[in-house]
């Protein structure tokens, strides 16, 4: 049996323009031939396909940041190592054409291409070309984004590509710093690029810089490449509302467009892949065996031992282990003091284990925490300072594994850290993002007394920074007991907040006068009161070119007038003006419903005025104002005008008449009459038809189709389709087929569905089913699930269920920049301690 069409590394003695002998790769014709299928076959861990050699010259190393791509170390670029196992040597007989095997002791296993993988490649050869791109890998912990950049860049190596990896002093100093002198040809390395465009008063520069440097065609052609957790994707790209529109305004500009999606998992495709290089590959075999669901990346990078270590840890390291994951879980930065660990680890441990524990119970913790997983991962490994390096004021660091990391943000998410961890972070974390981002967590979590402590730790002599990290009427009692405080200092008996009060200047009362606009909207007004039309109608003709909607008012509420009085003509007259614009406010709607009911009142010119209104409806549907068909179609119906109705609606170029018949004959139990217009407003391209026909298969027990079509209304901008679905199963007593809609729904991200289904519940009163609904809810993402079943809670009269609730709620911690939930406040007004308790007011 052959090999697979993989890649191979040889050794050449004219290696390189230095002639230095060092590894070189190259292809056989089966390899290139995947390659041109499915993106890269590649081996080992320094692999590339040959381009053409480029016309254009190496640049000057001096010149430009970084080093050859052919000189650096993917490990050192921070590639995960992976588990240990071999290269096994492929059987060749003399003159095979296969290439064989890598050398047994690669630190890398054979890598297997995937989809993303073409993505990429298709990018990196725009730049081989002279293009300047950029591309961000988003994917979870050790699925394999960094590697995937690491094999793309080989392509562009023989070519004299540099690459250059900012690191030091901080990877967003750096970055800032080098930016300007990076020159063509180059890759600039971001892994995890949250630390340089999510950085404080940096990131935005930063993400100016390389929009700069990726449009100046003098510098290029470069390569910006970069990894990103999905959280951090979202949270970078996310388009905000009101004073926080401003945030990450440079870095969503640089990152729209750039993203290359990297599943968790290895599909189908993708397996059979790996099956057939686990014969040349230890590792692969191994992986193919023992990895769950296809998780292959993360079980090469040990992801399954290092859990193990957390899961059975003894008391102590897991205690300094959880210290550490609730650090990053809560914004602490990737490198954390000894000291910061030691302070609040104690609390991670009852009286009796702290009690029991060694004298040197700290270093067996880091010992057990440092021992490597397969050989090459640690759960927790000290950072050290390289020579020539100030080492950190604050002690050793140390880093957790990013696995643990993300493992942890998901595992402990209903875990509130215990006083010990608040206090440490408060004594021993010296940036002030650090310290600002866990001032955040603990008002997000409603601990409110340590969210001040460590507000109060930023603070200079104002009180700004504060503000930025509480919400303003906690800022206000903090700012209050400040006042408290200086007055006691200077002598003062302040000891209420009542006590510092401000006594508010008299209100000076003016009486202004009214202006020209406000006289004619009141004379205007009296007029149409006075039935003197012809007087109202110069004034509100002449107001409406102003474009001051309250004179569009008067106009509709003169036309009612005129109309109600039977003076048609006169009613006709002002609609059809000129000086009426037909896009104003209310106009297009106002001209319909005149003539509807102008034909009524003068049935001799009924059909002509009608038609009119047709006709006119029928276009401004055209422009995309479809609220005059609409209501025209429900004018007609509600006159008993049913064909009529049927007949225009089925004229619309648009869905919402065809809607509104489906909608209005569901209520009536008409099905037959429902689906069609239901299928012809899907046909017009409504998401909303789609889930209307999904609603009508579920009353007839077609739950597959029923589910299928409301999944083609989700994918289509109908998010709460599925959802709907659901709602109405439960509420015609299927609640078996509810649930499992639902669950698609979350499926398929819209997070609240089951939360949905679960308040129904509770109305209902199946309190213990609507509970563990709206707990999926929660562990599903779903923010205000917890707080709401709460809330219905405490309006039933059940205090103490809704605590017990609001405290799982506040325990996962509100959503960042969002007001405080309400219920917290009703319940705890003074905030909550680490444990849960309530604080006690001061």
């Amino acid at each position: 049996m052959s090999p697979p069409p993989v890649w191979g590394r040889r050794h050449d003695g004219d290696e390189g323009p230095n002639g230095s002998g060092k590894p070189r790769v190259s292809v056989t014709k089966g390899g290139l031939g995947a390659g041109r299928d499915i993106g890269i076959g590649i081996v080992g861990d320094n692999n590339t396909v040959h381009l053409s050699p480029d016309a254009v010259s190496v640049p000057d190393a001096a010149d430009v940041s970084g080093r050859l791509i052919g000189e650096c170390d993917p490990l050192a670029l921070e590639v995960h190592h992976a588990i240990k196992g071999r290269h096994l040597r492929a059987e060749a007989k003399p003159g095979d054409p296969h290439v064989a095997a890598a050398s047994v002791s690669a630190a890398l296993p054979m890598y297997i291409p995937r989809w993303h993988d073409a993505q990429l490649r298709k990018i990196v050869e725009t730049c081989a070309h002279g293009q300047s791109k950029m591309a961000v890998l988003v994917g979870g912990s050790s699925t394999g984004k960094t590697r995937a950049c690491w094999e793309a860049v080989q392509l562009l190596a023989p070519h004299g590509w540099r690459l250059w990896h900012p690191f030091d002093p901080t990877r967003a100093d750096a970055a800032l710093e080098g930016l300007s002198r990076v020159g063509p040809r180059t890759v600039v390395w971001l892994n995890e690029a949250q630390h340089y465009l999510a950085a404080p008063q940096i990131g935005e520069r930063i993400a100016a810089g390389l929009r700069t440097l990726l449009s100046d065609a003098d510098r290029g052609p470069v390569l910006v490449l970069g990894t990103l957790w999905p959280e951090y994707w979202d949270e970078l790209t996310a388009r905000l509302s009101g004073k926080d529109c401003a945030a990450h305004a440079q870095v969503r500009e640089l990152l729209t467009g750039q993203e290359i999606r990297v599943p968790d998992l290895f599909d189908s495709h993708e397996m059979k892949l790996l099956l057939a290089s686990a014969r040349w590959d230890e590792r692969l075999a191994v992986a193919h065996k023992g990895a769950p669901g296809g998780r292959i990346a993360q079980f090469l990078a040990g992801a399954p031992e290092l859990l193990r270590r957390y899961q059975h840890a003894p008391m102590v390291p897991k205690a300094v282990l959880s210290a550490a994951m609730d650090a990053r879980r809560l914004g602490c930065g990737i490198y954390l003091p000894l000291n910061f660990l030691e302070h609040a680890a104690a609390g991670y441990l009852t009286d009796e284990e702290f009690d029991t524990a060694s004298d040197d119970w700290l270093e067996q913790a880091l010992a057990y925490a440092a021992r490597p997983v397969h050989g090459n991962i640690t759960p927790l490994r000290r950072v050290r300072t390289r020579p020539g390096h100030k080492a950190p004021d604050n002690g050793p660091l140390y880093r957790l594994a990013d696995y643990l990391e993300q493992h942890g943000q998901q595992e402990r998410r209903e875990i509130c850290p215990p006083e010990s961890f608040w206090l440490a972070i408060h004594d021993h974390i010296t940036a002030e993002s650090d310290i600002r981002a866990a001032a955040q967590a603990a008002q997000a979590r409603w601990r409110l007394r340590h969210s001040r402590l460590l507000a109060s730790k930023i603070s200079t002599s104002d009180t700004a920074p504060a503000r930025s990290v509480l919400s303003p009427r906690d800022w206000l009692a903090a700012r209050v007991a400040q006042i408290q405080g200086q007055l006691a200092q200077e002598g003062g008996h302040a000891s209420h907040p009542s006590a510092v009060q401000a006594s508010p200047p008299e209100a000076n009362v003016l009486r202004l006068e009214p202006t020209q606009l406000q006289k004619n909207l009141e004379h205007a007004q009296r007029c149409i009161q006075d039935k003197r039309f012809k007087e109202a109608e110069s004034i509100v003709l002449k107001g409406i070119r102003t474009e001051e909607f309250h004179f569009f008012l008067l106009l509709e509420e003169l036309v009612q007038a005129l109309l109600a009085d039977e003076f048609v003509e006169d009613a006709l007259r002002v609609v059809r003006s000129e000086r009426v614009p037909r896009d104003g406010y209310r106009v297009p709607l106002l001209f319909v419903e005149s003539l509807y009911r102008a034909s009524q009142i003068r049935p001799r010119d009924g059909d002509g005025l009608l038609d009119e209104a047709k006709e006119y409806a029928l276009k401004a549907a055209e422009k995309g104002h479809e609220e005059p068909l609409v209501i025209l179609v429900q004018m007609l119906e509600a006159d008993g005008r049913a064909a009529d109705a049927d007949r225009l609606a089925r004229r619309s170029p648009a869905a919402s008449p065809l809607l509104w018949l489906a909608e209005l004959h569901i209520g009536r139990g008409q099905d037959v009459e429902a689906e069609t217009y239901a299928e012809l407003a899907a046909t017009c391209g409504s998401p909303r038809g789609y889930s209307y026909l999904a609603r009508l298969q579920g009353t007839r027990g077609e739950l597959e189709e029923a589910m299928r079509l409301a999944a083609i209304a989700g994918d289509h901008g109908e998010v709460e389709a599925l959802s709907k679905l659901s709602q109405y199963l439960e509420h015609v007593g299927r609640p078996s087929d509810a649930e499992r809609v639902a669950l698609e729904a979350t499926h398929r991200g819209d997070v609240d569905a089951l939360a949905r289904l679960g308040y129904i519940k509770e109305r209902h009163g199946l309190r213990d089913e609507a509970e563990r609904l709206v707990r999926l809810a929660a562990t599903a993402g779903s923010r205000h699930a917890l707080n709401v079943l709460a809330q219905m809670r405490l309006d039933s009269g059940l205090r103490p269920d809704a605590g017990r609730l609001a405290l799982l709620a506040a325990n996962r911690g509100s959503s960042a920049g969002q007001q405080s939930p309400l219920i917290w406040q009703a319940l705890w007004p003074s905030g909550l301690e680490p444990d849960g308790t309530p604080t006690t007011p001061s």
